[in-house]
């Protein structure tokens, strides 16, 4: 039995002034109040703060990237092209870094898009004198969200293993020491 069939009312006593039993209607009220302020403060912060924080963490991975191409370009003049394979194995690893980091953001992008629209959705005025029930969330939102971690952490490991290969390379082809 729900909360509505439990006062007395029908299901299709949606608006408050219909519900019989005003301690029932007024708690109700109070909270959709509420979460209509909730709701519209997660909108706000949904877009401000995705969008601030989705900013620094791209534009990190992509100079940290970026500059890691730089490097190992540079240190092609020292190295003999007979032995510089793994300078383009390091540098490839950080350019499909680059393309993950990118496709990291769309899905942040995305994900800020649906769960701003579902907020929008959800902080509806009606909420004021109304008692709709809440449409369900789209399952997208936490995909995305998901997705978008996910390709961004990739995209933090392959600069790991971009220099574990310019290391391990570099260390590869040291000259030997000289003998006494």
């Amino acid at each position: 039995m729900g909360d509505k069939e439990g006062q007395g009312d029908s299901p299709e006593a949606i608006f408050y002034d219909m519900l019989s039993d005003a301690k029932y209607r007024d708690r109700l009220k109070a909270h959709n109040e509420a979460l209509y302020r909730h709701y519209l403060t997660q909108e706000e912060w949904a877009h401000k703060g995705h969008t601030d924080y989705a900013k620094w963490l791209f534009a990190s991975l992509l100079a940290v990237h970026g500059g890691a191409i730089y490097a190992l370009s540079s240190l092609r003049s020292s190295v003999s092209a007979t032995k510089s394979e793994f300078l383009i194995h390091a540098a490839s690893q950080n350019l499909a870094a680059i393309f993950l980091t990118l496709v990291a953001g769309l899905f942040a992008w995305v994900n800020l898009q649906l769960q701003e629209s579902y907020c929008k959705e959800v902080a509806d005025p009606k909420l004021l004198y109304r008692h709709d029930p809440f449409p369900d969330p789209s399952k997208w939102i936490n995909r995305t969200l998901y997705l978008s971690a996910i390709f961004g952490m990739i995209s933090g490991v392959l600069f790991a293993t971009s220099a574990a290969t310019a290391i391990f390379g570099l260390y590869r082809i040291r000259p030997l020491p000289v003998v006494w």
